[in-house]
């Protein structure tokens, strides 16, 4: 292989991996923001990456002038960057659903395929082209695969660290998609004019000089791009809420903001989802003085989530003596304060008040403080991310930090009058976890109950209205909107004991763990089925047996390998792919399950995504250049064994992930995924190649078992089976097809 084609098969990588940062992060804004809408749009793009790669391997032996269709390919691959994010970012307004409201599950999956569908096939396409043109220059069919695997692998490393290190904070995304687009034309303008060079009657010249001379003009058109983007979003947010009006929009360290007008309102969405609504008085008031009346003489109170929405204007009416707040983005608590009224933004600078920006959790495990109260308002537990402040570890670091007669509260999604199913099933998994470790604790029912925890055993939370409602009076908290009559409308004992009993009559309600974040999945199907959606599928995933579902597909991958025993080439053929599938389902899973520990223990991983991707692709390259390039059956076991050996061991190393650990240990660990998945596919590429020049093949295969890794990960394996049992699925599925593939050898 020639050295000029190096930064070409490096682009690859690069170009894809940028690319795929950017659609996530739209997929997060435009969709749930969750890991399962996450998992939908990556298993789309892996999907239709491998099938490209499929469609390729099947076209190239017919193609002569490879190195031409190669670099017509880099070109065209950035370019349907731009369709993709347009169609995600539109995609409530052409699925006729409101500003603020969810995608259905069976609509956003179909919707993300069909986006994702119009241009990542070429990606897959271009390893394929890639490697048939390095095969012919090398002569060598394996090797030259690993020397594309190997470049790409490297390209996708630089992309991930120029998007977490330098493009994430400065330039927005039509910025990235722009500065990518220009490499690839660039490149390929190069490429084709080299190939050109190269033959006999070609000019050679000065046509080398024109690309150079695309640069600036390139460049300055890359500088338009931010008010184009914003134009674009204006015109979003105007088709989604036609009465609403964009007042700003940015991409911070952990989110996407965007403010939007109504009327008098203003209200702040984050990745698409409203998270303050400004003024919120009325709901401040409510939830402040429903739960503060149960703690005597507060001094030391913690307000984690909804410190902009007018919690800390009440909480500093009871006399306190310090209040923190913790607000995880600093940008939030900036861009909401203009828009404030003026006695809240006066209430944000009171000098009782101390800001702490950083992590909720991780403050909480890290702080020695003990607190009177603490108020958590992180939202609704529909991602990971959420979810980790409604978990039993959770609740019990907050035990901890309560002083002896502490209180703890928090809202979540309800009703009063009637549970439906969904319902019943997210508020029973919620009180279970909250009552295991509370033994004294208050349901006040509503639209957004609250759940009412006190840490003394000794005595129990009040329930009387009338109890309540007079020391209310005696405190003497001036209100705009509660007063002492709603503690009887809140606290109506029929109300309270009709949720309970509906509650309970829930039997089979499993504790929310981190290893098992079951509300979350719960939270999904919820908002599923308010949006009317079809939520069939995703509750029957909760009752699958894991014992049933790895002996069905175990069994189910048997029979397709013994449909090809009599032909030993297709034998051979139908265990490597196979197993090449199996490996890169388990890669992916093991690599989402690292990233969402890593979010349970540091918080956000909207700007470290492309730092952890390109770590996994360091692994990558360092595997396949360990691995020999020819075919190797030492090699191949030792690449099982070291795959297995990881998805065995992942669960009890995901333990000693904690914010007390260096986040560098995160980043160990996804190169350690890479690495075990690069030597897997340089061993099982090379006994592929050894019998065809298939050169796409074991690639598509990777990327499809990619995809069902990606799709399965939020679905089912995290939060139905949880990390331990997931794990111990995967490691009884690869051991199936490690033994498949060495009988597959047998020559009889």
């Amino acid at each position: 292989m020639t050295k000029k084609h190096l930064p070409a098969f490096g682009y690859i990588g690069f170009g894809s991996v940028l690319s795929q940062i950017i659609l996530i992060r739209e997929c997060m804004v435009s969709f749930y923001g969750n890991e399962l809408g996450i998992g939908i749009c990556l298993a789309g793009w892996l999907f239709w990456t491998g099938t490209g790669s499929l469609i390729a391997d099947r076209i190239v032996r017919t193609v002569q002038d490879k190195t031409k269709w190669f670099y017509v390919l880099l070109m065209t691959a950035p370019a349907t960057v731009w369709i993709q994010v347009l169609l995600i970012r539109f995609a409530k307004p052409l699925l006729d659903t409101p500003a603020g409201e969810y995608i259905s599950l069976t609509r956003l999956t179909a919707f993300s395929f069909m986006a994702l569908g119009l241009g990542s096939p070429i990606w897959g396409m271009l390893f394929t082209f890639g490697s048939a043109m390095a095969s012919s220059l090398r002569g060598e069919n394996a090797s030259g695969i690993k020397r594309v695997y190997i470049a790409e692998t490297l390209g996708s490393v630089l992309g991930g660290l120029l998007f977490t290190f330098v493009l994430v904070s400065r330039v927005k995304a039509f910025q990235s998609i722009s500065l990518n687009l220009m490499a690839g034309m660039v490149l390929g303008w190069n490429g084709l004019l080299g190939h050109r060079a190269s033959g006999p009657k070609a000019p050679r010249p000065g046509w080398r000089r024109i690309p150079s001379m695309g640069i600036p003009a390139l460049l300055m058109v890359a500088g338009l791009f931010p008010q184009l983007e914003t134009s674009v979003d204006r015109i979003r947010w105007r088709l989604e809420g036609p009465k609403m009006t964009l007042l700003e929009s940015r991409d911070t360290k952990y989110q996407n903001l965007s403010l939007l007008g109504l009327d008098d309102q203003v209200t702040i969405f984050s990745d698409g989802k409203p998270a303050v609504h400004i003024p919120d008085t009325e709901n401040a008031e409510t939830f402040a003085h429903l739960v503060m009346v149960h703690s005597d003489d507060p001094k030391r109170v913690l307000l984690i989530g909804g410190t902009v929405s007018g919690l800390v204007r009440e909480l500093l009416k009871y006399g306190i003596d310090s209040l923190d707040c913790v607000e995880i983005d600093p940008e939030l608590v900036r861009t909401a304060e203009p828009f404030l009224p003026d006695r809240d933004r006066t209430s944000l600078h009171d000098s009782r008040v101390r800001w702490i920006h950083q992590d909720g959790r991780a403050f909480l495990e890290r702080t020695k403080t003990r607190y009177d109260a603490i108020l958590l308002n992180p939202g609704i537990p529909s991602t990971v991310g959420q979810n980790r402040f409604f978990t039993l570890e959770f609740f019990r670091v907050t035990f901890r930090r309560l002083n002896p007669d502490g209180i703890v509260a928090f809202p979540f999604p309800s009703s009063a009058d009637y549970l439906g199913e969904e319902m019943k099933r997210f508020n029973a998994t919620i009180a279970g976890t909250f009552n295991a470790v509370f033994s004294s604790t208050l349901l006040i029912p509503g639209t957004n109950a609250i759940w009412v925890g006190s840490k003394s055993r000794k005595t129990r939370l009040c329930v009387d209205p009338d109890s309540l409602s007079r020391k209310f009076v005696r405190n003497g908290i001036p209100c705009d909107y509660f007063s002492e009559a709603l503690y009887t409308e809140h606290l109506a004992p029929d109300r309270i004991a009709f949720v309970e009993s509906t509650l309970r009559s829930v039997t089979d309600s499993r504790l929310n763990t981190d290893d098992s974040p079951i509300a979350y999945y719960h939270a999904m199907l919820l908002w599923n089925k308010f949006l009317k959606g079809d939520s069939r599928i995703f509750e029957r995933l909760n009752r699958v047996s894991p014992t049933l579902f790895t002996a069905a597909v175990a069994l189910a991958l048997i029979c397709i390998f013994f449909l090809n025993w009599k032909n030993p080439e297709k034998r051979v053929r139908a265990a490597m792919n196979i197993a090449m599938g199996i490996g890169g389902m388990s890669g992916m899973v093991l690599s989402l399950f690292v990233m969402m520990r890593f979010q349970i223990a540091f918080g956000s991983i909207y700007e470290s995504v492309g730092a952890l991707i390109a770590a996994n692709m360091v692994g990558m390259a360092l595997g396949s250049v360990l691995m020999p390039g020819a075919r190797n059956r030492f090699g191949l076991a030792a690449a099982f064994a070291a795959l297995l050996l990881l998805v065995l061991s992942l669960p009890w190393i995901l333990k000693g992930l904690t914010p007390h650990q260096p986040i560098g240990f995160s980043f160990l660990l996804m190169t350690g995924c890479g690495a075990a998945m690069g030597a897997l596919f340089t061993s099982i590429n090379a006994e592929v190649m050894a019998r065809s020049n298939r050169t796409g093949n074991a690639y598509a295969f990777d990327l499809i078992g990619s995809s069902l890794g990606a799709l399965m990960a939020g679905s089912l394996l995290l939060p139905v089976f949880g990390f331990k049992t997931a794990c111990i699925t995967l490691a009884a599925l690869l051991s199936v097809v490690s033994v498949l593939s060495f009988v597959s050898f047998w020559k009889k």
